[in-house]
């Protein structure tokens, strides 16, 4: 089966996906803005503009099964419905406009806020990936149309199984940004983790890691997190994991309570499962109640709880060793291949 990935940015979630389906056999041809990690696809269509990707479609479309669309944007969807007005779409949700912001009021008016062009593209496809189950949940109140979740596993064969050498201390890993970035816009304040590491600066070692962070004094992100004696640094992605696995807890989640955290099963997380890590989620309801049910780390919503319970770690590192491979891409990665088998039929 020939499928068609079209993303902006060919981040990891598009990345650990096409390489399990790679193994299986399926023909993955990459279609994006950013050329990165593209050595295992069938083939790779780089695009600028709307005309460009529409001409790629156009070429490719007497071989493509299925048209794979990763978020955000959410236009790509559309696009191809438009060149392709029977073509089997399966849009995939990395993350999602009604998860940051719930049922709000437009002013003082009765109108209830929508965003248009996620609306438009959940019309213009015909089955959906989702990261966690309370996703799901939600996009049932907007489509009957198929749902799946999968989360963004990590391979098996990337999964971190050497000795490390220990760091210790809390690393947090993603992006990050200060409030000065974040105040104007409350739903993304989840980002500033000025607050939680000044709580716990003298108390435990913070690390934190981030491929936006350039290592240099007079960037502003850089200065901010330096002045609150954060330890910083930027690693590849293999490297990263190897150095996860090498400290004594991974985050997820803040201090700040922000709607799509309780909602979000990160990158972060799973990065953490390759890498032998266990996670402490703070104000994250999804990515907890995962990692309570196998205990494989802690679900909690003060400082006071995670300096009471640091010392759970080493059960809870012990559990995540026996249960990881479970929670590799390959243990959910039938669900996706079922879904192209029904897309493609319907």
């Amino acid at each position: 089966m020939n499928i068609a990935f079209i993303t902006n940015h060919n981040c990891m979630r598009v990345t650990k996906e096409s390489l399990v389906l790679n193994d299986l056999g399926y023909s993955i041809h990459l279609i994006t803005r950013a050329l990165r990690g593209h050595k295992h696809f069938k083939t790779t269509n780089l695009f600028d503009t709307e005309q460009d990707l529409i001409n790629i479609v156009k070429a490719m479309s007497k071989y493509i099964d299925i048209w794979h669309i990763h978020n955000h944007p959410n236009s790509y969807a559309v696009t191809v419905r438009t060149v392709l007005p029977k073509a089997k779409i399966v849009f995939d949700f990395h993350d999602s406009n009604y998860w940051f912001v719930g049922d709000e009021k437009i002013s003082d008016t009765q109108e209830k806020l929508r965003w248009y062009t996620e609306d438009v593209a959940v019309e213009a496809s015909d089955a959906f990936i989702v990261p966690g189950d309370m996703c799901k949940d939600e996009l049932k109140t907007r489509t009957k149309k198929p749902i799946i979740v999968i989360p963004p596993a990590v391979p098996k064969k990337l999964f971190v199984s050497a000795d490390w050498n220990v760091w210790g201390g809390l690393v947090s890993q993603g992006g990050h940004a200060s409030s000065e970035r974040t105040g104007v816009y409350k739903y993304n304040g989840w980002r500033d983790y000025g607050d939680l590491y000044k709580a716990l600066i003298g108390k435990v070692k913070i690390f934190a890691y981030s491929p936006s962070f350039k290592l240099n004094n007079e960037d502003p992100i850089i200065k901010y997190y330096l002045n609150l004696g954060v330890h910083l640094n930027n690693f590849g992605y293999e490297q990263l994991l190897i150095r996860i696995g090498e400290h004594t807890w991974n985050l997820v989640g803040n201090l700040k309570k922000v709607r799509v955290m309780d909602y979000m099963m990160p990158n972060k997380l799973f990065d953490a499962i390759a890498a032998g890590c266990p996670s402490i989620c703070l104000n994250a309801k999804s990515a907890g109640n995962f990692v309570e049910q196998y205990g494989i780390g802690i679900s909690i919503s003060t400082i006071e709880e995670l300096l009471d319970r640091w010392d759970e770690h080493t059960e809870k590192r012990y559990n995540l060793m026996l249960k990881r491979d479970q929670f590799c891409m390959e243990s959910y990665i039938d669900r996706l291949t079922k879904l192209y088998d029904k897309t493609k039929e319907t």
